[in-house]
């Protein structure tokens, strides 16, 4: 009788967890939406510009985005390699001169390390990025910390995570759409690629999941 209630317990758990993804689904951009989003951004807040891009075309987490360096990126095989993230460690290890809320750290899983194709906009857009970090680095000389984050402050360093929070807010305002959270972000990548038919096994490893 107990095992019998247990069975019939988590049978409504899984229906009630199912229920909710399918509801969650709805909160997510259209292709046309992140489209304007990507332009609004540019041209209004430019400072997070890289960082929604890499959220909408390679389903980072904000704390792998941010960790993200050049020498994670194959220009010639349009492929960025997801190997760590930025986050709280318990020992105040890593960047010289920073937090305990911005160490580099290992991903969030074993299956978060992985391999993501980048489209050529994004590589051109990156190797902008790349021309501006030269020209700070030349212009403040030793005042800059050449740590080869592409997502970094004026001076090198990395930013935290909620960095981005004020200006996306002032982004999504702008183009009148609903409010979804930055962390939906990577959920509208993988609702995109399922329209475009792209297999699940595909896209949960895109994402570093463990199975589709």
């Amino acid at each position: 009788i107990k095992q019998k209630k247990n069975k019939n317990g988590c049978a409504k758990q899984r229906k009630k967890t199912f229920k909710k993804k399918l509801a969650d689904q709805t909160n997510v951009y259209t292709v046309s939406q992140v489209s304007k989003l990507l332009y609004v951004c540019k041209k209004e807040e430019p400072s997070i510009f890289i960082a929604m891009l890499l959220a909408v075309t390679a389903g980072l987490r904000i704390s792998e985005t941010i960790a993200v360096k050049y020498s994670n990126i194959d220009f010639l095989n349009n492929k960025l390699y997801v190997e760590n993230q930025l986050g709280r460690t318990i020992t105040n290890e890593g960047i010289p001169g920073e937090t305990l809320l911005t160490q580099e750290k290992r991903t969030k899983t074993h299956n978060s390390v992985r391999e993501v194709p980048l489209a050529d906009f994004v590589i051109d857009e990156i190797i902008l990025q790349r021309q501006h970090y030269n020209s700070l680095k030349q212009y403040l000389g030793e005042d800059f910390h050449d740590l080869g984050y592409i997502i970094c402050q004026d001076n090198g360093l990395p930013w935290h995570r909620n960095f981005k929070n004020k200006a996306y807010k002032r982004v999504v305002d702008k183009c009148g759409f609903k409010y979804i959270e930055w962390r939906k972000l990577r959920t509208t990548y993988a609702s995109i690629l399922s329209e475009y038919n792209v297999s699940m096994k595909a896209i949960s490893m895109s994402l570093g999941h463990y199975s589709a």
